[in-house]
């Protein structure tokens, strides 16, 4: 009779999957702070599709960097995911170059276009007030 590789002589062992062993060594470490558990549930328009659940806490290391636990539940079943801290690092690293760019942007639609020539940028304060409008009578005698 072939064995079980997870029961023992004394009887079946609990299995203690790459989850719960990596948030094990990690809680309860002097140099470990943790994030509050963040539980969202995500409702498709009108429900259609069954909802989501998705339970997130990051785990900072000294040194080492983030490791974030995600756990996805859905009606076909859980999935557990520990990301490591060097995928967390590119995480992040995209997450800062995105809000660059967003901002980048955002700032370039704020300025104030002749042609393809910028004229500076529109605020309310009065010393931006007086220059947008020279800019702007600029513009127009062009």
């Amino acid at each position: 009779m072939k064995r079980n590789k997870l029961e023992n002589l004394d009887g079946p062992t609990p299995y203690v999957d790459a989850f719960d062993r990596a948030i094990g060594v990690l809680h309860g470490l002097p140099d470990v702070s943790q994030s509050n558990v963040a539980v969202r549930r995500v409702v498709p328009l009108l429900g259609v599709g069954g909802t989501e659940l998705y339970v997130v806490q990051k785990y900072r290391q000294k040194d080492q960097g983030d490791t974030i636990f995600l756990e996805h539940v859905s009606e076909t079943g859980t999935v557990r995911l520990v990301i490591p801290p060097q995928v967390s690092a590119v995480i992040a690293r995209q997450r800062e170059q995105l809000t660059a760019k967003t901002r980048s942007k955002a700032a370039k639609a704020g300025d104030i276009t002749c042609g393809s020539q910028s004229l500076g940028h529109s605020d309310s304060r009065s010393n931006g007030e007086i220059r947008t409008r020279i800019h702007r009578k600029e513009c127009r005698a062009n």
